[in-house]
């Protein structure tokens, strides 16, 4: 009688290992690291920004970022040649009148004038053309602050011409021939009879025309007063 032997059992699995998490890669940073790095950063930024502020209020509070003024340009007076890169100018009086002087009062127009007497000597080697070019080189502005500017295309009506004060004709000037030259202006009606004046007197510069590249005589670009002359004003011529 034959015996069989018992099936064999199958062999015991080994136990299994705990999941073991796999590590961050390189570069990254897990979450609540991350959350707590941007935390940071803001709250840097923030300060940053409430610091800069406070500098800015305090600055402005002092008129640090203000430009600083502009001096005014230099005050010379009566009497002291006044060199604008075109014209000597020297001005001797002023006045104001009930007629036009650019005319015989015989006929002439009856109104508030204001004038200006300068010698004025030509540096430059070329010749005026027109009596415009002697009167388009001032601002002139009256004690309560209205102004009379030949930069301000509003002030043409008010610029009633220059002329020679010796015989009242074309002012024309010639290069090293100082001549004396009456500035007339033509006052508003609103304006009362000054008992001063101030005579800002432009600088001059060649450039070329806006529709020619000869060279031109024009104030500068930037309509500079390279100084000023106060005069009192009498009425009538003194």
């Amino acid at each position: 009688m034959s015996f069989s032997s018992p099936p064999a059992s199958p062999p015991a699995s080994p136990p299994a290992s705990p999941p073991v998490s796999s590590p961050a890669a390189p570069g990254r940073i897990a979450p609540p690291a991350r959350r707590r790095r941007l935390g940071v950063y803001a709250l840097a930024i923030g300060l940053v920004l409430v610091v800069l502020g406070a500098a800015l209020v305090l600055i402005e509070r002092a008129g640090g970022l203000r430009a600083a003024p502009t001096p005014p340009p230099p005050l010379v007076p009566v009497g002291e040649p006044i060199d604008n890169g075109r014209f000597e100018v020297t001005a001797r009086r002023a006045w104001t009148a009930d007629k036009d002087p650019t005319n015989d009062t015989s006929y002439a127009e009856a109104g508030r004038y204001l004038v200006v007497e300068a010698d004025l000597k030509l540096t430059a080697p070329e010749s005026t053309r027109f009596a415009s070019e002697v009167q388009d080189g001032y601002v002139v502005r009256l004690p309560n602050g209205f102004t009379i500017d030949a930069a301000d295309r509003k002030s043409i009506p008010m610029r009633a011409g220059a002329v020679l004060a010796a015989d009242l004709s074309f002012a024309q000037l010639h290069p090293g021939l100082p001549r004396r030259v009456l500035v007339v202006y033509k006052l508003p009606k609103s304006q009362p009879r000054p008992a001063e004046v101030e005579v800002g007197v432009y600088g001059w510069q060649q450039a070329p025309g806006f529709f020619d590249e000869r060279l031109q005589w024009r104030r500068t670009l930037d309509d500079t007063v390279v100084a000023r002359v106060r005069l009192p004003v009498t009425k009538g011529r003194p």
